[in-house]
């Protein structure tokens, strides 16, 4: 059993005659980076909130480590252990203050005031938001109400931390510092599940679930699963952009090494081909 594991899992929203998960098997192994794509109505947000116990399953299991999610007595378990980014960081807020907002969960938790004072300045200073926490998080930017969404999650010291179309609001300056700061997260241990429509951030996780119409279509590497064209016309996914510009290259006689899944590996094929030349 992984750290997250799905056991023949189905979930059907009671409006609705259709299941929005239907029958599905899966695990997350701790210290993963997960990308769940997909396009819209294919189960990707229903997904993370069963997860985090939002949404609990009409059949079979979802275990929390040891926790069952249909187990109400283990619900603050299984949220001190799972963390959850929104699209609309908005809806996260509840202070005047970024310091106070970030201070909310550590005083649910019951926090001794000098060690929260501690984490708040840890997790600003980690997140780079020091500069920010006497600010109103509704007069940032898109890309720091993000971060302050985070710091807040993030000094909870959660296993797992789910990012459901987070990037989706923000220009592509933030959008590429989000990924950043998860690539970041990630290689502290944190386990990063990243539910998204962008395919540059998912072509920066380790493994990649592809869904449709609820059930699993795929699971296995970007890299693997990006080259496969069949699978990414049934599913309605194109590849990142790195790699239609590498196909596009082809189309003009340059080929090179392997498909390139981020531009600094677009960048250091480029260069090695134009050495050769």
């Amino acid at each position: 059993m992984g750290f997250i594991s799905f056991e023949e899992v189905t979930y059907r929203y009671e409006e609705n005659d259709t299941s929005a998960i239907s029958n599905l098997s899966l695990s997350f192994t701790d210290g993963e980076w997960v990308a769940i794509v997909g396009q819209n109505g294919s189960g990707k947000s229903t997904l993370g909130r069963m997860i985090n116990a939002l949404n609990l399953p009409t059949a079979g299991k979802v275990y929390i480590e040891e926790d069952l999610t249909s187990n109400a007595q283990a619900h603050k378990r299984i949220r001190h252990k799972i963390g959850m980014i929104f699209q609309n960081p908005e809806h996260q807020f509840v202070a005047t203050t970024v310091r106070d907002d970030i201070a909310f969960g550590l005083e649910n938790q019951g926090m001794k005031r000098e060690d929260m004072l501690t984490r708040i300045e840890r997790y600003a200073n980690l997140l780079d938001i020091t500069h920010l926490l006497d600010k109103e998080p509704h007069r940032l930017s898109g890309g720091q109400k993000q971060r302050v969404a985070i710091a807040g999650v993030v000094a909870l010291e959660p296993k797992v931390i789910i990012f459901d179309e987070a990037t989706s609001m923000l220009d592509p300056v933030g959008r590429q510092e989000m990924i950043e700061l998860m690539d970041m997260l990630s290689k502290k241990g944190i386990t990063i599940i990243s539910i998204t429509h962008d395919m540059e951030e998912a072509a920066r996780a380790k493994r990649m679930i592809v869904l449709q119409a609820g059930e699993l279509a795929a699971d296995g590497t970007p890299r693997e699963l990006f080259q496969n064209d069949a699978l990414l016309q049934e599913v309605g996914l194109e590849k990142p952009f790195t790699m239609r510009l590498q196909e596009r290259l082809k189309g003009y006689g340059h080929s090179l090494h392997q498909p390139a899944l981020s531009e600094r590996e677009l960048l250091d094929q480029l260069w090695t081909y134009h050495s050769k030349k």
